[in-house]
């Protein structure tokens, strides 16, 4: 759903097809990052609190992303959203 968005509107904020690239890998690179991370706080903090903080963050990613004006605003939009995606493992 994302892919096509992101590539129209990165080169409509003026990056090329590297830097479009590296703006779609945000994303995995986040979540296989955070993945471990938000498994140890599950753990610690229980499931239900990282549930909660990682679907306020999807929310806040998803408003970012909605208002980026500049190419990095998109980037740590996407940022954001692979770190709340590397919840799916305390879900499970």
């Amino acid at each position: 759903m994302f892919i096509p968005d992101i590539q129209l509107r990165a080169k409509s904020l003026g990056a090329q097809g590297t830097m479009i690239g590296a703006t779609i890998a945000m994303y995995s690179l986040f979540q296989l990052i955070f993945a471990p991370i938000l498994g140890r706080l599950s753990d610690s903090h229980g499931r239900r609190y990282v549930l909660l903080i990682t679907t306020l963050v999807e929310a806040a990613s998803y408003v970012l992303y909605a208002h980026a004006t500049n190419l990095w605003m998109m980037i740590v939009a996407r940022a954001l959203l692979g770190i709340a995606a590397a919840s799916i493992g305390v879900a499970f």
